[in-house]
């Protein structure tokens, strides 16, 4: 699902949030593949650091059979604009099935997705000290019970008061 715009408000996609508190040191992002998720989640890393600037963002961006220099392209710029956002690239992982027997992408990214937990919860135990809140999207939802055990008193909420309804003018 990308971002979308109506009347130059920027409404993100559904959002599943752990929020632990006190807001401590880093705020983890987990986008799906895609250049569309990435950038909303880039965006929402911005906004964050507005709102609190003493926090880091972390974006766990996961490799597709399908990449294109864009993506290595886009985080670059990020990284080099926005020293307070980071990235972990998770490793590459085999696909369960011949590319050609999966009926649509979706199922390659569901699949690529699923097959990545273990990585997913290893890149969590890396920063487990220092996680304040972890923001997965909706596509990766076979990472919400790892993200709940990395802030296991938190609650679970599509947005709380860390995200703001609309975001006006953000820009990458």
């Amino acid at each position: 699902m990308e971002t979308k715009r109506f009347n130059d408000q920027l409404y993100l996609p559904w959002l599943a949030l752990f929020h632990c508190y006190p807001l401590m040191d880093t705020v983890v992002l987990y986008p799906s593949p895609g250049m569309g998720h990435l950038v909303s989640m880039v965006k929402l890393g911005k906004l964050l650091l507005l709102q609190h600037p003493s926090v880091s963002v972390t974006i766990l961006t996961t490799p597709f059979p399908f990449g294109t220099s864009a993506v290595s392209m886009f985080i670059a710029g990020v990284t080099s604009a926005i020293p307070s956002i980071s990235f972990h690239s998770l490793p590459p992982v085999s696909l369960s099935q011949e590319l050609s027997s999966y009926f649509n992408m979706e199922q390659i990214t569901f699949d690529i997705l699923r097959l990545n937990d273990s990585n997913v919860r290893d890149a969590l135990a890396s920063l487990s000290s220092n996680i304040s809140s972890i923001i997965v999207d909706m596509f990766c939802s076979s990472a919400v019970p790892l993200a709940a055990q990395f802030c296991p008193n938190a609650d679970l909420c599509k947005r709380k008061k860390l995200l703001p309804k609309k975001i006006t003018n953000v820009s990458v």
